[in-house]
């Protein structure tokens, strides 16, 4: 939790983009919920202060590079207790090279112009294809967590390799 928080408070510390770093900070409660607009680069918490830090999908939105990435993941590391978790759910690379031939092939000419006409925005859409091309594959992805810090890290492939849930332990002292 974070200082000051409710005994019961969870925290949802994300990236955040464009017009939204003018909140960075904000706080708000939402159903016993706190949540907190942040860097992931520079989270707001105290060293060992957490038991869990989890992101879904979001992963690759902090790649600009390899340097960037290895900072966060070691950013969630910090605040995490010894013992602590955290759990990543991402899109990866199948190892399969017809799989991920397939895979690439369904984001780029049925995915991203279906959604890109549904929701109207054809850049969000052309990113999203970008961003799922150039990550890691889940054994890659298992390497950064390691050069980050965290031992006991395991990997789940999921749909053929298409996506992975990666878990990583803070190792006690």
């Amino acid at each position: 939790t974070h200082p000051g928080a409710h005994k019961d408070a969870r925290s949802n510390p994300r990236r955040s983009n464009g017009s939204a770093y003018a909140r960075e900070g904000a706080r708000s409660h939402k159903g016993g919920i706190l949540l907190v607009m942040a860097d992931t680069g520079c989270l707001p918490f105290k060293s060992d202060s957490l038991d869990l830090v989890t992101i879904s999908f979001a992963t690759r939105n902090i790649t600009t590079s390899r340097e960037a990435l290895l900072n966060c993941i070691g950013e969630f590391r910090r605040v995490l207790r010894p013992g602590g978790w955290f759990v990543n759910l991402e899109t990866s690379q199948p190892e399969s090279g017809m799989v991920k031939r397939l895979f690439h092939a369904y984001v780029e000419h049925v995915l991203r112009p279906v959604a890109a006409a549904i929701s109207g925005s054809r850049s969000a859409y052309a990113y999203l294809s970008s961003t799922i091309r150039g990550f890691y594959g889940s054994q890659d992805l298992v390497q950064i967590f390691r050069e980050a810090g965290f031992t006991e890290t395991r990997v789940k492939r999921l749909f053929l390799g298409i996506a992975a849930v990666h878990r990583a332990v803070k190792g006690r002292v």
